[in-house]
């Protein structure tokens, strides 16, 4: 799993590309579902992000897909917050799952947030 240092309540394009099962790009036209869960990897239950539970993004939501299944996810400071302040860091996860007419496909990739402990 890819891993990126993120800076708390900062900013971040993740960019990724769709696939399907053959590897072969899914064009976000051709996607029915686009659902993101956005979790704590360091808490046993995974504490949810931002309320980013099985949130529907095909589109919405700072997620775009376009024709080449692109997918861009532009982070808002309220995604990257800092649940535990006693920590330097959290491993923050986020799971992508889509389906498109011919199958489904998922992707989760982590973020190592930076607690900047005087952000407010």
């Amino acid at each position: 799993m890819t891993l990126f240092e993120v800076t708390e309540k900062g900013s971040f394009a993740y960019s990724a590309t769709i696939r399907d099962a053959a590897g072969v790009a899914v064009p976000g036209t051709s996607l029915t579902t686009l659902l993101l869960t956005f979790y704590n990897a360091d808490t046993m239950a995974g504490a949810i992000v931002n309320s980013r539970d099985h949130q529907s993004v095909l589109n919405v939501n700072n997620v775009a897909v376009d024709g080449a299944g692109r997918l861009v996810w532009t982070m808002q400071p309220a995604d990257l917050v800092i649940q535990n302040a006693r920590r330097a860091y959290e491993r923050h996860e986020a799971l992508f799952e889509w389906t498109y007419p011919s199958g489904s496909g998922r992707h989760v990739v982590g973020f190592r947030v930076k607690n900047l402990r005087h952000v407010e």
